[in-house]
């Protein structure tokens, strides 16, 4: 991987950031949450209001409550060069930092002449750092972290994010981690101050929070997931990480056997199903659009030779980037889909085995898409 992918994502930390260069190629984009300034392509900045838009019901559905909402713009800037990007503030090692600087805490992230995969989880990563900072609420460094990895491994799909995804190289990585002993214990790892984090980057060190919050939120059915629930209400009324974490845990080390067995136990893809959903929502998402506008398929190749042939009809009210239709039916390949019209709208369905398949539906207001989901049948 390269020095960029390896690192992750760039530290908290207070940092100077120049003006913006002075260039005709800098443009904005702006919605009620947030202000984009960047040099990139027009439909790659859509692209990234859009994501961050999306993912700001992510971020509060899991903190709830505990999260003040915030009510102004927060501040984001992508960067066509690297130099601009350091010339702003931007890590050596980095592709994204969050600087809470007063009085403009403002998230920088270098995207380069097309967006990747990692773009995307540098943006998710990093704009959890400026909303977390932003609604108030301190959380102990690992969790602080854990949460942004979790969050950078969604995968967007237009309307929404698809979340619990379990990327086989990581996972992977991680199991050697567990097995030669190179992961702390609990109690030391969830008792770091930030200095200790930030003067010992480990990659090791991410890959333990990530399995932690994806263990709490989702294992055992997500049982763990009230837990959370209570002790970020408890950081919020003011008690302290130390006391908070067992009042709503319990003892870390028997949260930690369980962890270790989950993890050892998963299988090389173990949400492969979980990507599956994330395809249909697309197509789905796609569909719907153009559905919306009136426009009509015989049969899943027709949707998907129209949808190659850059023929789906989309409103400009709303709109997607192309490229995430083009990785969606790259991702379908060698499937068994289909498209369902015996109902009222008409539905993407993928086979998942001889009765089970998964069924991507919409549900319209006017010409703008107002839900998709995916449900799994039977």
């Amino acid at each position: 991987m390269s020095r960029i992918r390896n690192s992750i994502c760039a530290r908290l930390i207070i940092a100077a950031c120049c003006a913006l260069p002075a260039s005709a190629q800098w443009h904005d984009q702006q919605s009620d949450q947030y202000l984009v300034e960047t040099d990139v392509d027009t439909d790659t900045a859509r692209e990234a209001q859009l994501r961050l838009d999306k993912i700001v019901a992510e971020y509060q559905s899991v903190l709830g409550d505990s999260a003040k909402k915030i009510t102004t713009r927060s501040h984001v800037r992508l960067y066509k060069t690297i130099d601009a990007y350091f010339k702003d503030g931007g890590l050596s090692g980095t592709a994204g930092v969050f600087l809470p600087r007063d009085p403009d805490p403002v998230l920088l992230v270098y995207v380069g002449e097309r967006p990747t995969f990692s773009t995307w989880h540098s943006l998710q990563h990093e704009a959890f750092h400026q909303f977390l900072f932003r609604s108030g609420l301190k959380l102990p460094v690992w969790m602080n972290e854990g949460l942004a990895e979790y969050f950078g491994e969604f995968i967007f799909t237009g309307d929404s994010y698809t979340d619990g995804l379990i990327p086989p190289w990581r996972l992977k990585r991680l199991e050697e981690e567990i097995n030669t002993d190179q992961l702390q214990p609990f109690e030391k790892f969830m008792n770091q101050s930030h200095d200790q984090w930030t003067d010992d980057i480990q990659i090791r060190n991410y890959d333990q929070a990530w399995s932690l919050m994806h263990f709490i939120l989702h294992a055992e059915k997500s049982k763990h997931r009230p837990q959370l629930t209570d002790y970020l209400i408890r950081i919020s009324n003011g008690e302290t990480f130390a006391k908070a974490w067992p009042a709503a845990f319990g003892n870390a080390n028997d949260l930690e056997k369980s962890w270790r067995t989950y993890w050892l136990k998963q299988e090389e893809n173990a949400t492969s199903r979980t990507y599956a959903k994330a395809t249909v929502a697309i197509l789905t998402s796609f569909l719907a659009r153009a559905t919306a506008m009136g426009q009509h398929f015989t049969s899943y190749d027709d949707f998907a030779t129209k949808a190659e042939q850059g023929q789906l009809k989309i409103s400009e009210t709303d709109w997607l980037p192309k490229r995430l239709l083009k990785e969606a039916q790259q991702a379908a390949r060698g499937g068994k889909w289909e498209l369902n019209n015996s109902t009222t709208q008409p539905s993407v369905v993928v086979m998942l085995g001889q009765s089970q398949y998964l069924r991507g539906e919409f549900e319209l207001d006017g010409q703008r898409v107002k839900r998709v989901s995916v449900r799994t049948i039977p």
